[in-house]
């Protein structure tokens, strides 16, 4: 009898429990203020001037959007000067991502047409309202991700942070890559950088400065990065996913503001604090 009654609560307790549904991000709504930077690839190399400046080769491979001329030596003023392929010719900030292969599709670079293979969203994000957003400081370097992941536990950020859908539209956000992705669609890797910071600098990744929660410890306001990196030859059946960097939970992102910093901070001004919708790549 115990057994009999045993087994029927343990069915019950299991029907109870629904499967856990797709994880949906909402997105970035229309008319959220901010504005959108079209990207392209421009080249790939073996170099990061955040993590190992003036060596290469680097650790691994990685692919730039946006300015033109990162290598290992860049800084602020270089990359200014080295022109961009943004869609705002004053955002010459580099980005970049370490190279992405599938068994099925070889070595992919960013690419979805249009030269627009990276939208970097600059947005109001968590800011309460009343709150003025400061631009990224010249020079700020964010790296979101660890590289060094041995297990996806390893890298936090997967899920709440940085995750995978198939595009364009639809707000399925997955905790690793598609195997597939339907026809007419491709690939992409989302990331959302915190916006919250300490005012502290140090010169390298300044992660560690910063909060995707404002507090006492984080009381500045940046804008919400949030970053699609778009791979256009991944549809249909992908196959397993990998990155220079090792398994596809190395993932992440590098970012180094080189913004023309009153270009920057025209648009803070009016498109985030100004509570606007600016689209993509308004005139600063």
């Amino acid at each position: 009898m115990k057994k009999l009654l045993l087994a029927f609560l343990t069915a019950c307790l299991l029907t109870a429990v629904p499967a856990q549904p797709a994880q949906a991000f909402s997105g970035p709504a229309a008319g959220e203020p901010g504005w959108i930077t079209s990207t392209c690839y421009s080249h790939s190399r073996q170099a990061d001037p955040i993590v190992s400046y003036g060596v290469y080769p680097s650790a691994h491979l990685h692919d730039f959007v946006g300015a033109l001329s990162t290598d290992e030596f860049s800084t602020t003023e270089s990359l200014q000067a080295g022109g961009t392929c943004s869609g705002i010719p004053q955002d010459t900030a580099a980005y970049w991502v370490p190279r992405l292969s599938t068994t099925l599709k070889g070595s992919l670079v960013p690419q979805a047409g249009q030269d627009r293979d990276m939208l970097a969203y600059y947005l109001r994000g968590a800011a309460a309202a009343g709150t003025v957003v400061q631009p990224f400081p010249p020079g700020f370097k964010l790296i979101l991700g660890n590289s060094n992941a041995a297990s996806a536990a390893d890298n936090p950020d997967i899920g709440p942070h940085i995750w995978f859908k198939c595009g364009p539209g639809g707000n399925t956000h997955l905790l690793s890559p598609p195997s597939s992705c339907p026809s007419g669609h491709y690939m992409v890797v989302v990331y959302t950088f915190p916006q919250f910071w300490n005012g502290q600098r140090h010169g390298g990744n300044e992660l560690d400065t910063m909060s995707y929660t404002k507090d006492a410890a984080h009381p500045i306001t940046l804008p919400r990065l949030r970053a699609f990196w778009r791979y256009s030859p991944a549809t249909g059946t992908i196959g397993t996913v990998s990155l220079a960097s090792g398994p596809w939970y190395t993932v992440h992102m590098d970012f180094f503001n080189a913004w023309d910093q009153a270009a920057l901070q025209s648009l803070v001004t009016r498109c985030i604090n100004g509570g606007t919708d600016c689209q993509t790549d308004p005139a600063p």
